[in-house]
């Protein structure tokens, strides 16, 4: 470490170990000399150095598919599972390995535990442990600083992530050396990540304060921030010298300085030459006006223009921006790989249209608009000024995202990418991990499907802390089952028997069909489903299919509905009522014999019962010893109940009819039972009705009601 002591007494000590890590500065180099090239996933976290490798032609891909085949691709340095590369050989893509040495080995050992549980001290959503976990036939996660808590017969292999906290892994270490005595656990941290934590540990005991310079999303970043500040309550974690809050620093004497393993040397020194121009303003500041009061205003010294240069008079017509400062611009031209925004300044502004891309309003976004957006990072020499939408975004959206936690409410995100355990949601330009298993998928619907759609959802889980890792939990699952909820009461309120809904078949089984109306699910059993025999509902409908049904019955207590997907207009017992009426004499075809009649059918869709009694002028013991199934006789239709749509005919009473009679009267509306469809057969009942039962809702609701109290049951 070296220190750097100023006119303000003020000393601030830079670690040594601070910056690029061997594992880092590898990748970088080797995407340098690869580009233009895929890196698959960002390769540091760090804003500064993937600008850098943009600008040089390395292009990030959040997943395998969005890389072109045969195209040359850079693994970085956290690694990736076996079936990744082996998606990239398929592709035909030139593979470049930037894996750390140091994750490389863990890899190993992994490949080497099969038959043993191979557990894994780390984050369970950072990349380098889902790529050693992927290598294992069986494998669980510990957060470091935790106990586990799962029990197995199994041996174990115990490794751990590169960039763990070592006192917080060293105490989950214990608990497994005690419980499991034939662990073979292997001390897997990084040896500079050891070294650099040490250190730093060290200067802020010594210390009066503590700045930790690097992106928020690094991992290793944040947990050094976390170590020292255990024991130095005055550490700040930052990104720029904008983000360094100097009201903490009024009254130290010492400050330590260190970085994490992804932070570029040219971010450290920025950091450390603000917060030295910083200190040196104000404590000179503090010393006139000690030994110079002041009585009264002073009067600034007047210049005069044509004094000025032409080059100073074109500089006081620009804005001067610094890194961290919140920006409002307009924009001047859009790209696929940018935005060119206008500020007023001697440079252009560029937002990554990848920031665009995952944002739920880009669409919305056109030339002349005017857009606020973050400082990144100015570049005199280059001429640029790099912007970010995402963290302006994230910062403002921050305290609706808790709002919306603390009061339930849905929000609506973009998909932006799958990971092994579930998918990442930009909400309000911040994002939010949703569990696999809150994705509100059916089975064997692959996460894949949700990818750069637009989703609702409900943030379960909300935290955030100078020295904590942000972490944002979201729920598609429980936003569409209160959606859901909403949408049944709404139905509920206004359903009737008799009323029409455009549905959707949900699902199928051999006694009917599921039918959403509108967030809310109701049967159609098999026989209501069509005026024709129905086999199997699947022979008429599939999944997804749209249809118009109609409620006929309804269960306010047990929240269940019967439905209906027959045409009235093409109800057979209406083109009966209007064809036909008690008196008139058809020609019929024999059904189905019972021990109490037969049944016949008469028209379309409509069958008729000639009682036992009824079939001739004497007495008949067997129907069987006067007709066949399949026969044709004459019969007359002596009773219509319109109500419950049955039919009864007499053969007694029509063979009273002469032939010359039956030819004037029947001819004109003669059935043509030979068309007739095949109908289902009719049980015997222990006591003959004098009438035949056409099917009918009544039926349908009750075996509807006793088919969905099974199921639920």
């Amino acid at each position: 470490m070296y220190t750097m002591e100023m006119e303000t007494a003020v000393t601030i000590t830079r670690a040594v170990s601070a910056g690029f890590c061997y594992g880092v500065r590898r990748a970088v180099t080797l995407a340098e000399g690869a580009a233009p090239c895929y890196s698959l996933g960002a390769l540091v976290h760090n804003a500064l150095v993937l600008d850098d490798l943009r600008a040089k032609g390395v292009i990030v891909a959040d997943r395998v598919e969005e890389i072109p085949a045969g195209s040359r691709v850079l693994i970085r340095s956290h690694g990736e599972p076996p079936a990744t590369y082996a998606v990239l050989r398929e592709k035909g893509c030139e593979i470049i390995d930037a894996t750390c040495p140091n994750v490389a080995k863990i890899h190993r050992i992994a490949e080497a535990s099969n038959g043993r549980l191979l557990i894994v001290v780390g984050d369970a959503f950072h990349p380098e442990v889902v790529a050693i976990c992927a290598r294992a036939e069986e494998s669980e996660v510990v957060e470091a600083g935790q106990l586990p808590n799962f029990t197995t017969l199994k041996s174990l292999t115990v490794v751990i992530q590169t960039t763990a906290d070592k006192k917080l892994a060293d105490f989950s270490l214990k608990k497994l050396k005690r419980d499991y005595t034939n662990a073979e656990i292997y001390d897997t941290i990084c040896g500079a990540t050891s070294e650099r934590q040490t250190e730093a540990f060290t200067l802020a005991q010594s210390c009066d304060a503590v700045i930790v310079v690097g992106d928020k999303s690094s991992a290793n970043t944040q947990r050094l921030a976390e170590l020292c500040a255990r024991v130095n309550a005055n550490t700040q974690a930052v990104e720029h010298g904008a983000d360094i809050d100097f009201s903490q620093l009024r009254d130290v004497r010492t400050i330590a300085l260190t970085a994490g393993a992804s932070v570029p040397e040219r971010q450290i020194e920025e950091v450390h030459d603000i917060m030295t121009d910083e200190l040196l303003t104000s404590a000179t500041t503090a010393t006139a006006e000690t030994e110079v009061p002041q009585t009264a205003d002073p009067i600034p010294e007047e210049k005069d223009d044509k004094e000025q240069t032409f080059d100073e008079l074109l500089e006081a017509n620009f804005k001067t921006l610094r890194t961290g400062e919140k920006v409002t611009g307009v924009i001047a031209a859009i790209s696929n790989t940018e935005v060119t925004v206008d500020l007023g300044a001697k440079q252009s502004g560029y937002i990554p249209a990848s920031e665009l891309e995952s944002d739920p309003d880009a669409e919305q976004v056109k030339i002349g608009d005017e857009i606020e957006a973050y400082v990144v990072r100015v570049n005199d020499i280059e001429g640029v000024i790099m912007l970010s939408k995402r963290r302006l975004d994230a910062a403002k959206n921050w305290d609706v995202l808790e709002t919306a936690a603390a009061e339930h409410e849905i929000l609506e995100g973009f998909v932006t990418e799958e990971n092994k355990g579930g998918l990442i949601v930009m909400v309000k330009g911040i994002r939010v991990f949703v569990p696999a298993s809150q994705a509100g998928l059916p089975k064997d619907t692959t996460l894949t499907s949700l990818v750069r759609t637009k989703v609702k959802l409900c943030i379960s889980e909300i935290s955030k802390g100078r020295n904590a890792k942000d972490r944002i939990v979201g729920s598609i699952r429980a936003a569409t089952m209160r959606a859901r909820g909403e949408n049944m009461n709404r139905v509920w309120s206004d359903i009737e028997v008799g009323k029409q809904y455009s549905g959707v078949v949900k699902s199928i089984t051999s006694y009917g069909a599921f039918i959403d109306i509108g967030g809310i699910d109701g049967l159609a059993h098999v026989s209501a489903l069509s005026w024709s025999r129905v086999r199997h509902p699947g022979d008429i409908l599939s999944v997804g299919q749209e249809v118009q049904a109609t409620v006929i019955a309804l269960d306010h207590e047990k929240k269940k509905i019967s439905l209906s997907t027959r045409n009235e207009a093409e109800n057979p017992w209406s083109n009966f009522i209007a064809n036909y009426k008690e008196g008139d004499t058809v020609e019929v075809k024999i059904l189905k014999l019972v021990s109490y009649g037969a049944f016949a059918h008469v028209a379309d869709g409509v069958d008729g019962l000639i009682h036992i009694s009824q079939i001739a002028e004497k007495h008949v013991e067997n129907p069987a010893d006067e007709l066949t199934e399949g026969e044709l006789v004459r019969a007359k239709i002596t009773a219509i109940d319109n109500e419950k749509h049955k039919v009864s005919l007499s053969l007694k009473q029509a063979a009273e009819l002469s032939d010359d009679e039956y030819a004037e009267e029947v001819a004109p509306t003669l059935a043509t039972p030979e068309a007739a469809p095949e109908v289902a057969e009719v049980a015997e009942v222990a006591e003959a009705p004098e009438v035949a039962e056409v099917p009918e809702a009544a039926a349908a609701e009750t075996v509807a009601e006793t088919v969905t109290e099974n199921a639920e049951a």
